[in-house]
C-alpha cells in the first residue's frame, strides 16, 4: 500500500506552521520596514531579564522514555531499581518554557535556524523531584561569515528543584539568517 506521507506532509506540516504561536521566533514576521533592530540596545534591554518560570513533575516512566528516545544503556538512568537511579544528564533540555521569548521582544528578520542546545548538569534529577525553570534572554549577538550575517538569541532556562537547589542550566540557540532568501521578506 503506497504511503499518504507524502501527499499529506505539506499540508499538515503548513497547518502546524500556521498554528505557531505569533511570538514563535520562527515564525515568519511582516516587515514593512527595512530597518533592522539595534543589537546593541537589544541586549541591554533584554539580556538577564526573566519572562517565564515553569514548574515539572519528574516522574519514572518520563524519565525512562527520555533514556529510551536517547539510545540509552547504563543502568542509572534505565533501571529504577538501580541504587543511583537518575534523569538522563540532557533530560532537562526536553523541558521548555510556555514562551520562547518575551513579550515585547524586537522582531529580527530572516530565516529561522534552531541552533541546538546545551545542557550543563549541576546535580542528577531524580524521580519524584519538582522542578523549577526559570527563562531568561542569555545573549544576543551576530556573527558575519560564508553564509552571511547571522543573529543569535540564547534563552537560557534554569533550573532547580523542589529544595532550592540548582540541578542543571541549558541554553537554547535561535538563529536569524539575514542572507537566505526564502519568500520571508528578508534580502
Amino acid at each position: 500500500m503506497p504511503s499518504t506521507a507524502g501527499r499529506f506532509g505539506p499540508l499538515i506540516s503548513a497547518r502546524l506552521r500556521d498554528q505557531r504561536p505569533t511570538n514563535h521566533p520562527f515564525r515568519k514576521a511582516s516587515v514593512t520596514s527595512t530597518d533592522e533592530p539595534d543589537l546593541a540596545s537589544i541586549r541591554a534591554d533584554w539580556v538577564g531579564r526573566q519572562f517565564d518560570r515553569t514548574d515539572f513533575d519528574v516522574g519514572v516512566d518520563d524519565m525512562l522514555g527520555w533514556a529510551e528516545a536517547c539510545g540509552e544503556t547504563d543502568p542509572r538512568f534505565v533501571d529504577p531499581d538501580h541504587p543511583d537511579f537518575q534523569a538522563h544528564p540532557g533530560f532537562t533540555s526536553h523541558l521548555v518554557s510556555s514562551r520562547v521569548l518575551p513579550e515585547g521582544f524586537p522582531k529580527i528578520r530572516g530565516r529561522g535556524i534552531d541552533g541546538g542546545k546545551s545542557v550543563e548538569v549541576h546535580q542528577a534529577v531524580r524521580a519524584g523531584d519538582t522542578l523549577t525553570g526559570t527563562a531568561t534572554i542569555a545573549e544576543v549577538y551576530d556573527k558575519t561569515g560564508r553564509s552571511g550575517t547571522m543573529v543569535f538569541v540564547v534563552q537560557r532556562m534554569e533550573f532547580t528543584n523542589q529544595n532550592g537547589d540548582s540541578v542543571a542550566t541549558v541554553d537554547w540557540k535561535m538563529i536569524r539568517n539575514r542572507t537566505i532568501s526564502g519568500g520571508d521578506g528578508e534580502s
